[in-house]
């Protein structure tokens, strides 16, 4: 079947929308109509050198068509995409998928089973994360397809399935606050607002959040941060965080920053524990404290298995305790640059592109 698919240019810095092959779903796959489609800031870095590639990762949509073997899947069936795995491995017997063998592969599009299912003028196209949701339809695997109520918004639900599920999770599954335990959240994007919000849930106290943008900070108040810390505009960071806190008993850190995974670090009290989710590595242990005394982890997809922990957070949505779509834009898919442009202004928050098929 054809479809239009935003492929990167050829000159780099945009997309243009072309018409793509897309061949039918094997085993355990299915096909799904992308309704919305999230834009993340891996897409942004992505972008350019990516070659060949239909890049997009936080879809939601319509199971349209259903191959042999793809569990319970069915069609009608409305999903958020997710992160696929290869369901065989130890870490995912051991319900880890998240830790599965095969992740850096098929984050970058590889098919452990079949073909990939994407060609363009007859060469073959990489879909990013097993998705290529950038994209009016798209064949994936069926781990990737979380089956959500369809009486939510499917334009709302597509960032569930990487950036909110990311910073929530590295929350409620990684860190797993005591309530009332102060925290301090590193960056306030989409993935460290949801984190914000998971964090309210937990009910700790305070909230840190720590940007160097105030609109930003400002939402993070909304969303639950009881204090904020311009990182622009404050000589010492540590010291706010300490003068506010005491010293924090959990940290998250969102922005790949070493000096600022440096500070969380530091304002960690002895047996604290902090996390990072942009693959930057581990922050300094400093001389107040021994490597055994504070933990830091860098964890993938706030350790999150999606068929679990996407209605999960549906359910927080529906009950009004998670507010995630007050940080979504929409634009229309012919618009992809545009969002694109936003989104590196730091204009929006989180942009989602919505589909017309």
């Amino acid at each position: 079947m054809v479809i239009k698919a935003a492929i990167p240019s050829l000159y780099g810095g945009s997309f243009e929308i072309a018409p793509l092959e897309l061949r039918r779903p094997g085993p355990e796959e299915v096909l799904v109509r992308i309704v919305s489609c999230g834009v993340c800031h891996t897409d942004m870095a992505m972008m350019n050198g990516s070659g060949l590639m239909v890049l997009g990762h936080e879809g939601s949509g319509v199971v349209e068509a259903v191959g042999p073997d793809a569990g319970d899947l069915r069609l009608g069936d409305h999903v958020v995409l997710s992160y696929p795995s290869c369901g065989a491995c130890e870490a995912c017997r051991d319900s880890r998928p998240y830790d599965c063998v095969y992740f850096s592969d098929l984050f970058m599009g590889d098919r452990l089973r079949g073909t990939i299912p994407l060609r363009y003028n007859g060469r073959i196209v990489t879909p990013f994360f097993g998705q290529g949701s950038f994209a009016t339809f798209s064949v994936v695997h069926k781990s990737s397809a979380v089956k959500v109520p369809k009486d939510a918004d499917l334009k709302l639900l597509g960032p569930l399935g990487c950036g909110v599920q990311t910073g929530a999770g590295a929350v409620l599954n990684y860190l797993k606050p005591r309530p009332g335990k102060a925290i301090a959240i590193f960056g306030t994007g989409s993935v460290g607002l949801s984190a914000v919000i998971a964090a309210r849930i937990a009910g700790c106290a305070p909230i840190i959040a720590v940007d160097r943008l105030e609109p930003r900070l400002a939402l993070a108040g909304k969303f639950g941060a009881t204090h904020t810390v311009n990182s622009a505009a404050v000589r010492d960071v540590r010291k706010e965080i300490l003068q506010i806190s005491g010293g924090i008993r959990y940290a998250l850190d969102t922005t790949g920053s070493m000096a600022l995974m440096n500070v969380a670090m530091s304002c960690l009290l002895p047996g604290g524990r902090g996390c990072g989710v942009a693959a930057a590595g581990r922050p300094r242990v400093d001389r107040e404290a021994s490597a055994e005394s504070k933990h830091w982890d860098e964890i993938i997809q706030g350790c999150a298995v999606p068929q679990v922990f996407i209605p999960r957070m549906i359910d927080y949505w529906k009950k009004g305790r998670f507010p995630f779509e007050e940080m979504l834009t929409f634009f229309k898919f012919e618009d992809i640059n545009e969002a694109f442009r936003k989104a590196e202004a730091f204009e929006v928050v989180k942009p989602v592109l919505v589909m017309q098929a």
